[in-house]
């Protein structure tokens, strides 16, 4: 095998030792339990030397407070580079993956919480992370550390909407849905489904985040995400070549789905979104995290919403006796529906 590898190698112009390390690295099922035991190594390791360079600089060094910033925004950028550099290089254990995560992590928040100490702004800290994350989908292939700054970005976004007595977070939530879905349906060259993954749960996540009734009414979001279950029907009937005798059973559950969306909170029309995604993709994860978020959704508005119980009952028994009445449309057999 080492022969046939090391001709096949020179033959093609392959790199002999990248190729071994791939063909290990792919060599049979990994243990678990070694695989948990080096992450968690790696990230304590890398909280260790953020704790470590802090206790250096405000305990010891006793730094002013104007340069903390600076400092923070130099040794996060220096973090950042190297878990980009770990990452890249062709031979790189289950423990330095981890640490290059853990590693870029740290940096993007030392990055981001200088630019709080430089401009005492959280705008400009969520500006920094969108820098990194996009970074990151041009440098590496780190889709766990995407995933993360990409949440840090969202999160220190809203949080800046908060801070400046502005709201609409669950309008900018409502977008980053739109921008989930445009990811979802038309994926682009570049591996962007962790941020795809981010825009879809930013509803959710604020509106768990946010008090009840949430931040009144919200119309905008709930038009988006109307058109976006409008949008989502059509991808969905497209997907499966526009046949004539679904058109109607889609129609009627993209009809229910916007009054659903009018009618209910963000929340619960975001996690119908999910399932239409996975209805158009077949993605069982995006049906299961569907499923759980309007599980959450049913407890929070059956428990803590200001209406009447008999009105959010009738409200609940309305939308989901419409919604089970469009799945029966659709589940009907085309030859008896053409009949």
């Amino acid at each position: 095998m080492a022969i046939e590898l090391d001709s096949f190698c020179r033959e093609f112009g392959i790199d002999e030792g990248r190729a071994r390390a791939a063909l290990a690295d792919r060599g049979g099922p990994r243990d678990m339990a070694v695989e948990v035991l080096l992450g968690l190594g790696a990230w304590l390791t890398a909280i260790a030397a953020v704790a470590l360079v802090g206790v250096v600089l405000v305990l010891l060094l006793d730094v002013d407070e104007d340069v903390i910033g600076p400092i923070c925004v130099a040794l996060g950028l220096a973090a950042f580079a190297g878990a980009i550099r770990m990452r890249r290089q062709a031979v790189s254990s289950a423990f330095r993956r981890q640490l290059a995560t853990a590693t870029g992590l740290a940096g993007g928040a030392l990055v981001a919480a200088g630019m709080l100490g430089i401009t005492h702004e959280i705008l400009p800290s969520a500006l920094a992370s969108a820098i990194l994350t996009a970074a990151v989908v041009r440098m590496s292939g780190d889709a766990i550390l995407q995933f993360l700054l990409a949440g840090l970005t969202v999160a220190l976004a809203v949080i800046a909407l908060d801070d400046a007595g502005l709201g609409h977070q669950l309008e900018l939530g409502a977008l980053c849905t739109a921008l989930g879905v445009a990811l979802q349906l038309w994926p682009p060259s570049l591996d962007l489904r962790p941020i795809a993954a981010i825009a879809l749960l930013t509803v959710p996540v604020v509106s768990l985040w946010i008090d009840w009734p949430p931040l009144g009414p919200a119309w905008g979001a709930r038009a988006i995400h109307a058109a976006l279950i409008l949008w989502t029907s059509y991808e969905l009937w497209a997907g499966m070549g526009r046949p004539h005798a679904y058109r109607a059973p889609l129609v009627a559950v993209a009809a229910v789905g916007v009054v659903a969306a009018i009618l209910l909170p963000p929340e619960a029309s975001a996690a119908l979104i999910m399932l239409l995604i996975a209805a158009a993709l077949g993605s069982w994860r995006w049906a299961a995290a569907g499923a759980l978020l309007e599980a959450l959704f049913l407890f929070r508005f059956y428990y803590e919403l200001e209406q009447t119980l008999l009105a959010k009952s009738g409200l609940l028994v309305a939308v989901g006796a419409a919604l089970l009445g469009a799945y029966l449309l659709l589940a009907r057999k085309p030859e008896r529906r053409a009949a």
